[in-house]
Order: C-alpha cells, then sequence, then structure tokens
C-alpha cells in the first residue's frame, strides 16, 4: 500500500487512460486509487484478469468512489466475478456512466460456457435487453470465445 499512496501522491494531471495486467494489490489500494483526485477524469479503464481484486471488485469500488467518466471499462481474460456483481449494483454503475459508455466482459474460455451464460442472463435479464448489433449507447458486451452478446438498458 505504501508504493500506492506514494504513486497517487505523484500524480499532478488527470489520469483518462488505465491498464492494468494481471495485478495482485489489496482491496484498500484499489479503494484509494478509484478515490485518487487524478482519477476522477477516467475514461478508458482495461483490467486484465486473473487479477486480485477481480474486475467485479473494481466495478463496486469505481461505484463506491461514484466513477461518471467512463467511456470504455473492459475486462480481459475475465473469470466468472464480474458477472456474479449485484444486477442493481451493475445497472446502476452502467447506467452512471456518460452517454456512449460500453463495458465489455471478455470471459476466459476455460470456464463452463453453460454456467457463463447462466450468470449472463441473471446479471442482465432484468435491467438490459439483448440486441443484435454492437451497441451505440450505453451497453453491455459480454464475450467468449468467438460468441459476443450485446446488451442496451432496457426502456421501460
Amino acid at each position: 500500500m505504501t508504493f500506492i499512496k506514494s504513486f497517487l501522491r505523484s500524480l499532478h494531471s488527470s489520469i483518462e487512460y488505465l491498464t492494468l495486467g494481471a495485478l495482485n494489490i489489496p482491496k484498500n489500494a484499489v479503494r484509494a486509487i478509484c478515490n485518487a483526485p487524478a482519477f476522477k477524469g477516467l475514461e478508458y479503464f482495461f483490467i486484465t484478469e486473473p487479477a486480485y481484486p477481480t474486475g467485479a471488485f473494481w466495478i463496486e469500488a469505481l461505484m463506491e468512489a461514484k466513477c461518471t467518466s467512463l467511456k470504455e471499462l473492459y475486462i480481459r481474460y475475465a473469470s466468472l466475478a464480474p458477472l456474479q456483481i449485484d444486477e442493481d449494483l451493475f445497472f446502476n454503475f452502467v447506467k452512471s456512466q456518460s452517454e456512449g459508455f460500453q463495458i465489455t466482459i471478455r470471459i476466459c474460455e476455460g470456464m463452463n460456457l453453460d454456467r457463463t451464460v447462466e450468470l449472463r442472463n441473471e446479471l442482465l435479464d432484468k435491467h438490459f435487453e439483448c440486441v443484435k448489433l454492437c451497441p451505440r449507447k450505453r451497453g453491455v458486451i459480454i464475450c467468449y470465445g468467438d460468441l459476443k452478446w450485446y446488451y442496451v438498458l432496457r426502456v421501460d
């Protein structure tokens, strides 16, 4: 955590792009990063799993930090954890982002496909609608190998 604190104190400019690959840091460090003034304008965030904490925790921490500046969040080689996040928290996270925001969760092909589909449905069916083409408005893309599912917020 000392490194993270030193790193965050040294930042004087806003960070718009952040890529994190297969890292292992404490959850309080994730919260510190998400709450740092330099990350308040974060627009593009790319996470490669396996990571600790998972992409799901990053989403929760970004929500707690009231991050609304994202245009894209991409979680690559994901475990099933990002699909197991609370559906209402996920909905509110997506809804609170900028108009063209997209979150892509690319599930690791080693995960069980049937379980992936089951968790995807549990996460998205209540608040999102499956569409045939990549959305141009706030949307979610779930990928598993060559399979892709596109979702947009329901207009109820």
